[in-house]
């Protein structure tokens, strides 16, 4: 089933909530095709659509530049990083304040900060790192984004959360 909705108005979301367990948010952040503001917008719908429907259970699809660098990032790592926040500033800047509404939702939510997502064939396992960034983050693979995403689900320690993620090595 395909439903068209206005992603920034909670009423136009409702019927697309009602009656699931959970919500799956992937904004796909680095669009520059995007309007100044309307990711804040459709996650402020969103929060208010899942709790007029009762949905507690979100997860939401962030970037890893967001978060702070892990503090056993490589040296590469550590020289791209300042490169991307500061080109695509706005867009983190955004980003990290859909992060902030999500903690303040009251929602049973988990934010997931994978590094550059490609469309190259995926390995079927990834890394993460509960509360942090995994170091060499680098770029993943959508299809190892969704098999995260149905991983951490139902996972008790990811609740409340950012998770980074990272393609795995080899």
């Amino acid at each position: 089933m395909t439903t068209v909705a206005d992603a920034t108005d909670p009423g136009a979301l409702a019927p697309v909530v009602r009656g699931r367990d959970a919500l799956l948010f992937c904004p796909g952040l680095q669009s520059t095709a995007r309007p100044p503001g309307r990711l804040g917008a459709a996650t402020h719908a969103l929060v208010r659509a899942a709790r007029a429907a009762g949905v507690r259970r979100l997860l939401v699809v962030s970037s890893a530049p967001v978060g702070p660098l892990p503090p056993d990032e490589g040296m590469f790592g550590r020289a791209v990083s300042p490169v991307l926040r500061t080109v695509f500033k706005d867009v983190y800047a955004e980003a990290a304040a859909m992060e902030s509404e999500l903690a303040h939702s009251g929602l049973d939510w988990t934010v997931l900060r994978p590094g550059k997502l490609t469309n190259r064939r995926g390995k079927g396992r990834y890394r993460r790192r509960v509360g942090g960034n995994v170091p060499g983050t680098g770029m993943m693979a959508r299809a190892d984004l969704a098999r995260a995403m149905l991983d951490l689900l139902d996972d008790p320690a990811v609740r409340g959360q950012t998770v980074g993620l990272g393609s795995a090595r080899g």
